[in-house]
């Protein structure tokens, strides 16, 4: 079959006289003049009537004339015809937005390039704020790691001080917000603006699509840090803000480079690269014209990315929601913010693919509200993948930097795979295996929305030069999303096994963490090894990291490791959990750490089997507060032994 497509492929092009750069054209890449060739202007004739050259419909591919037209003509004559194949021989195919439609494949030949177009300046000109975004245009994954040794985490700007077990905590109490109905709701950016801005672009100007109309963006309401907030959450900081049920770049697919919307039987195949250089990593409801997203599908299906690269995608190179028999495979991504966001999908597989994302998350699954209800993510196996957090662009040139921050400890060099944050609709029946994490942030389950994580397997899994927690399982109470139907949600049967770290951050662990009345439930860890960079300070085993994520002192319920603060324990750090098993779990370090390797607050009915844990003289292996149906056996340097309950104490030789 996939000769007889490439026979189909090259006997089109034989029949059609390739348009090729002129001498003025350039790489857009390094701006080299390309090689001169006169160009022969083709037909749309060809003896397989199911492909489409978008040389023929008008595309010069030269890097500097607007392709799009032509690409978006030849996708129309397919569909017109029932569907086909539009084809991109070698060439730099500059491009505003590019709309996909049912039946159609994208098969992008080797040394083909679609770049993503500037938004020309007599559009940005006339952006409200000039282009400068609105809400949720934030810089990359929110709230940061670890900060390096002496660092307490806790997001940009000034750390947040850690809390001492045992003193007074005047952190306020979280508080729910006040019920919000879809009936208030007013658009961050009004039509009236739209229309004004419409009337004023130049005829022939040429812009990327605007982003479609949809109300789940937000709704009036309270956030952290606004003057609606409630009372103990956070000061005043401003005029009432709207709340976000998901950033603004999760709610919107039309403003994107590439879009599908509403389709069925869809491929992007080929060795060619896309290349995002003119869209936004950030930007909000004010950024008219502009695009963010190398790829964006919402409601489609039976659709297959396959071989091709994304270079510098945008906010996201691949923002997915509510697509159903999704497959990826083989795709390399170097990119300055998300990789893959696979968001309300549904039989889902990804395989072999390669993503270094230093400043966001590489492989991230998500459950948002963007659809207007929830929507679980489920029956999503990922294999064979490897992501890092390399400094961008030095994984496509083979010289694989790390970024600054992480040789100094920091928390940036995201590039991992996560659940969440957006965290509405739920995560079940997921299967993660033969994965590669290379000097990144490590694997997060997350839930603070709703979620329901349930019936998780994770397994052969290696990492190296981790720069916050290995194992991050989180259920928190962030509940952003309809007031009425959110609740705290759960994360239960979670399986995770044969996992090998080194070089994991000093100032984080494992965690496991609940909340007071919604604890985390049967994680079963079993043929773990982790070797922590060490080096943590007596004190540091007499802090007691916050119920709720802090970022400079004030609850916003972000859940990144460093916003809980530095670990008292360098293994593993456990709160709020009903039912965890440890069989074969190793924890050591390069250099000493005075901190027990174990903290457990409110758990119950936890076991380690065949444990090992490297610990200096007079520290305890093991710190137990309000711990009930603890056991240890077969373990290195431990006698077999079963607490019933321990309020406070220590397990040690």
């Amino acid at each position: 079959m996939k000769n007889l497509f490439v026979s189909r492929i090259l006997g089109a092009c034989c029949v059609l006289t390739l348009v090729t750069a002129t001498a003025s054209a350039q790489n857009p890449v390094t701006g080299a003049a390309l090689n001169p060739n006169p160009a022969v202007k083709p037909t749309p004739a060809s003896t397989d009537s199911t492909v489409y050259n978008v040389r023929a419909f008008g595309a010069i591919g030269d890097g500097k004339a607007v392709d799009s037209d032509a690409v978006n003509k030849a996708i129309d004559a397919a569909a017109a015809n029932g569907g086909g194949t539009v084809y991109f021989p070698a060439g730099y195919y500059l491009c505003f937005s590019i709309h996909l439609k049912t039946n159609i494949t994208l098969y992008l030949d080797q040394g083909s390039w679609i770049v993503a177009a500037e938004t020309p300046p007599e559009v940005t000109a006339l952006q409200p704020n000039r282009g400068r975004g609105g809400f949720g245009g934030g810089g990359g994954a929110g709230g940061g790691g670890a900060v390096g040794a002496a660092g307490t985490g806790g997001g940009r700007g000034a750390p947040t001080p850690p809390r001492i077990r045992g003193a007074v905590d005047n952190t306020p109490a979280p508080t729910v917000a006040t019920t919000i109905s879809p009936n208030d709701f007013q658009a961050p950016v009004e039509n009236q603006t739209v229309q004004d801005f419409l009337a004023k672009v130049p005829p022939g100007a040429h812009m990327y699509d605007l982003a479609e109309k949809n109300i789940w963006y937000g709704l009036p309401g309270w956030r952290p840090g606004s003057a609606t907030a409630p009372t103990g959450t956070a000061p005043a900081t401003g005029a009432p803000m709207t709340v976000q049920y998901q950033d603004f770049g999760h709610c919107f697919w039309h403003n994107s480079l590439i879009c599908g919307d509403g389709i069925t039987n869809v491929s992007i195949l080929g060795p060619g690269t896309i290349y995002g250089r003119g869209l936004s990593r950030g930007d909000g409801p004010s950024n008219l014209g502009g695009g963010n997203k190398s790829i964006s599908l919402v409601n489609c299906r039976n659709v297959t990315l396959k071989d091709f690269t994304i270079w510098h995608g945008g906010w996201f190179c691949l923002l997915a929601t509510g697509v159903d028999n999704f497959t990826i495979n083989n795709i390399k991504v170097d990119t300055n913010r998300d990789g893959f966001d696979i968001d309300c999908c549904q039989n889902v597989r990804i395989s072999d693919c390669t993503i270094n994302s230093p400043a966001d998350d590489g492989l991230v699954l998500k459950s948002t509200y963007a659809l207007g209800y929830s929507r679980p993510t489920q029956n999503v196996t990922i294999t064979n993948c490897q992501v890092s957090g390399f400094q961008e662009g030095t994984l496509l040139d083979g010289t694989y930097k790390p970024s600054v921050s992480n040789v100094d400890g920091g928390g940036s060099g995201t590039g991992r795979i996560k659940f969440g944050t957006e965290s509405n609709g739920g995560f079940r029946n997921i299967t993660i295996s033969n994965c590669v994490f290379t000097h990144c942030r490590g694997l997060a389950l997350e839930s603070v929305d709703g979620a329901i994580i349930e019936d998780v397997t994770i397994n052969n899994i290696t990492m190296q030069d981790i720069v916050n927690s290995p194992l991050y399982i989180r259920l928190g109470r962030r509940l952003r999303g309809p007031t009425e139907s959110t609740v705290t949600g759960a994360i239960r049967r979670v399986t995770i096994s044969n996992i090998v770290v080194s070089n994991a951050v000093n100032n984080s662990s494992i965690i496991i963490a609940g909340t007071p009345d919604h604890p985390v439930e049967d994680v079963q860890l079993s043929d773990i090894r982790i070797n922590y960079l060490g080096g943590g300070a007596k004190e540091w085993a007499q802090y007691d990291p916050p119920e709720d994520e802090l970022q400079r002192g004030r609850i916003t319920y972000y859940p990144e490791p460093g916003n809980l603060g530095i670990m008292p324990a360098y293994g593993m750090f456990a709160r709020h959990v009903n039912g965890i098993n440890l069989r074969n779990v190793n924890v050591s370090y390069a250099t000493p750490d005075l901190r027990p390797a174990v903290v457990l607050d409110d758990v119950q009915s936890i076991s380690f089997d065949h444990f090992k844990a490297q610990h200096e003289a007079d520290v305890p292996e093991f710190m137990l507060f309000n711990t009930r149906d603890f056991s240890v056996e077969r373990s290195t340097g431990l006698a077999d032994q079963h607490i019933d309950q321990m309020t406070e104490g220590v397990v040690a030789k």
